[in-house]
């Protein structure tokens, strides 16, 4: 616990300029919409600008932990390090888990204050549905981590074979088609259908993710969750990391 402990506090200091500049480019943006919600008269324009700002945040986690990889990779300290990697790793998406989670909460509740002001908005979208989307937006952003931590390791892990070494974006392109595509088959499967018609969630408004392989579609409409669906985004993401951990051990050199 006291290694993980130091893990944690060394990959806060990490992320923490990443954090300062989200913090930056929040204030920046709330100060333009400021501008031009004072010029036009209405507040709607900086509330819009809030809400997409807590969109926002669902990049912002992968992004934190991708550049806290490239800058770990850098140092080629963990080549040597005796802690587990599963604890190196867990540490990473646990240390900018945490910005995220300020980031959000701090954008969430400005655009909840605006909304308050909102009238042209509010009747359609309020601070129910603000929430809901917030936090599919966190379980989304986390998901992505996970898939970046993957992508990552299997990238540079790539590194140790020349005849492949130029062309390991590739690997990645052909590995996200391979698992879209059988994502695809799967879905339309008849008794996959039928699992995900057992034990919905119905969540009202919320921040709905659409995707295959040929489209991407989000938006905020009445959406419910399956239980069967979670619970194969958890097994997904227990595999990733398991597959990560294990090209972490075998030393993956940037």
């Amino acid at each position: 616990m006291t290694s993980f402990i130091g893990l944690l506090k060394k990959d806060l200091k990490i992320s923490l300029p990443f954090f300062y500049k989200t913090l930056v480019i929040i204030a920046v943006s709330l100060i333009v919409g400021s501008g031009f919600s004072g010029y036009y008269g209405k507040i709607d324009t900086l509330t819009v600008i809030s809400i997409v700002l807590v969109i926002i945040q669902m990049l912002c986690l992968p992004t934190a932990v991708f550049q806290s990889l490239t800058i770990e990779g850098k140092t080629q300290l963990w080549l040597h390090n005796p802690i587990s990697s599963l604890k190196l790793l867990l540490s990473k998406i646990v240390a900018n888990s945490i910005y995220h989670l300020i980031l959000t909460l701090l954008t969430t509740a400005l655009a909840g204050i605006l909304l308050l002001f909102s009238d042209n908005i509010s009747p359609f979208f309020d601070f129910k549905d603000l929430l809901s989307m917030a936090v599919a937006i966190s379980w989304v952003g986390l998901y992505i981590s996970f898939w970046v931590i993957f992508y990552w390791a299997v990238y540079y892990s790539l590194a140790s074979y020349p005849r492949i070494k130029s062309v390991r974006w590739l690997v990645l392109i052909i590995i996200w088609g391979i698992w879209n595509t059988a994502g695809d088959l799967i879905n339309k499967l008849t008794f996959i259908k039928t699992l995900k018609k057992l034990g919905t969630i119905h969540v009202g408004n919320g921040f709905q993710i659409e995707s295959n392989s040929v489209s991407f579609q989000a938006g905020f409409e009445a959406t419910e969750i399956s239980l069967f669906t979670i619970a194969g985004y958890l097994c997904t993401v227990i595999i990733l990391f398991i597959i990560s951990s294990w090209l972490l051990d075998n030393k993956v050199e940037v």
